[in-house]
Formats: C-alpha cells, structure tokens, sequence
C-alpha cells in the first residue's frame, strides 16, 4: 500500500494526519529512540517538531541519516532556538505547521522521498528558510514579495524561484497559507470582529480575507467561529 517511509519524531498529530494517507509511518517522541526504530524501518523522510537545533543536528551527525530529508515543522519557527545556526544544514526544509495540510507541499514532499527533485544547496537554501523566519514574524504588515526579497539583497522573481523550488508552492500561496491560520487561531480565541482580524492578519480587505479563508477551510470566517 505503501512506498515511502516517514519518521515523525514529537507528538504533532498534525504531521501523522497529514501523511497518513500517502507513507508508512513510525512515530518516536523523541531523538533519544531513533536509533531504536532504525534496524527495521529507515526513513525516507524524517518530521521533526522539536525547536532546538541540538535535536536537528543530532540527526544529521547520524551516519545512517547524514543524507535523510529533514522537515522541521513549528507552529511559528520565530520560536526556534538559534535559528541561524539551522541555516548551513544540509537537506534541512522548514515549514510551519499550518502548511503540511497544502496539497501542492504534500505532493512535493512526495517527490523528495521518490527522489524525483533534489533539495536546493544549504546556500540557496537558506534564503528559503529565512524568508519563512521573515514571513512568521512580519506577516500582520503590509508584506510584499519585493520587501521580502530586499531583505535578503535578491530580486523578487529570484525569490519567488527559489521558493517554488524548494517548497513545491508559491512564495504568495505560503503567506496567505499562513496568514490564514493565523486568523483561524484568532477567531477561535478571541472574540475580535472579522474585519479587525482580518487587518491583523495582513490583509487590507476583508471581502478578499473571507473568499481565502472559505476556499481554504470550506467555511466562512463567521460559520467557522460559530462552529
């Protein structure tokens, strides 16, 4: 049934629902037991929720991982415990948690594990990862694909490249993936009018804010809160 192996490695049951379908799965709590599962299951791809970069290169030090995908997913990667020192780590994505559900990054994660599209170089790469950093920490702003670019001293359509090629979605797609969510949280834990959280997620008309948010949840903003 399946063909491609997954090692989640934390407790987020998110990343077990949104790869169940598609890969065999193993989950540990921890990198402590990894070792444990490795003499009958070897990953294709490993998850990791953990925020510290002690666990991320723990695994890369592993002989038996050195070249294994890792996908570091965090509810907002802001968090994470020196983020620069992540960025030099080879075959290293990360991605918030609010992105594993997108189609186009499951599909594209799938390739990776088959081995049909190669990781960007840990230079190029890390200009991906910091534009996510970017993105999680100023996405309440009026954000553009030119600010996010100037940032790193690249061209937007340089950006927008890059991005595409190493998470499988637009650049556009993940802001307003994440914007999205952002908002969902809000409307579930504060009781703030739709239009004043659809400002403070980034976006400037709540009409446009509504048919995102519909197309993405299957629910209006409104018929999600009352849900």
């Amino acid at each position: 049934m399946y063909g491609k192996k997954i090692l989640i490695v934390g407790t987020d049951t998110n990343a077990v629902h949104a790869f169940s379908k598609d890969f065999e799965i193993e989950l540990v709590s921890s990198v402590s037991f990894i070792d444990t599962v490795l003499f009958s299951f070897m990953p294709d791809i490993i998850v990791l929720d953990s925020m510290y970069d002690a666990d991320i290169r723990s695994i890369r030090e592993n002989p038996k991982l050195s070249r294994v995908p890792v996908l570091l997913v965090a509810e907002n990667v802001s968090y994470l415990k020196n983020f620069s020192q992540i960025l030099g780590i080879p075959y290293l994505l990360v991605c918030n948690s609010a992105i594993l559900s997108n189609q186009a990054f499951q599909d594209h994660l799938k390739k990776i594990a088959e081995v049909k599209v190669k990781l960007l170089p840990p230079k190029t790469s890390s200009l991906v990862k910091q534009t996510i950093l970017n993105i999680n920490m100023s996405y309440s702003s009026p954000i553009t694909r030119d600010v996010l670019a100037q940032k790193l001293n690249a061209s937007a359509d340089y950006l927008s490249r890059i991005f595409k090629k190493e998470m499988g979605m637009q650049l556009w797609d993940y802001v307003n993936a994440y914007r999205l969510s952002e908002a969902k949280n809000m409307l579930l834990e504060t009781g703030r009018s739709i239009k004043d959280i659809s400002f403070s997620t980034g976006f400037s008309d709540p009409a446009y804010f509504t048919r995102l948010f519909h197309r993405m949840y299957g629910l209006s903003p409104s018929s999600y809160r009352s849900r």
